[in-house]
């Protein structure tokens, strides 16, 4: 599973991710990063794109795990940050992924946030 940030050249940036409600951490799911990747969109805008990847022995389990649909719903949070610490700017993204316990692994699913 995966989310892409578009946010301004220099800007400094946390991303983070929530139960579906974007306030509640995720704690009986294991989840984790496997890769960040950053590029340059234009001259005004880059773009950020981390990709998550869940063990499947605990989706069952999980306040997040819909077991009418199959899905984990997730909410990517991303905020842009002052070199103060304050909070610039924010935008969120709910989005759900198709769980097949079949498979070991999922394939990353993007969805685009524009935070400037």
């Amino acid at each position: 599973m995966g989310t892409v940030f578009l946010f301004g050249i220099g800007r400094n940036y946390e991303v983070e991710i929530f139960q579906e409600d974007c306030q509640t951490p995720i704690s009986d799911l294991g989840i984790n990063l496997q890769h960040e990747y950053e590029g340059m969109m234009n001259l005004t805008h880059g773009w950020i794109q981390q990709i998550y990847v869940f063990d499947n022995s605990t989706i069952t389990n999980s306040s997040t795990f819909n077991v009418d649909t199959w899905e984990i719903k997730i909410c990517s949070q991303m905020k842009l940050v002052s070199d103060a610490g304050t909070i610039e700017a924010e935008d969120e993204k709910v989005y759900a992924q198709f769980v097949d316990l079949s498979r070991s692994a999922t394939r990353p699913v993007s969805t685009l946030c524009a935070v400037t």
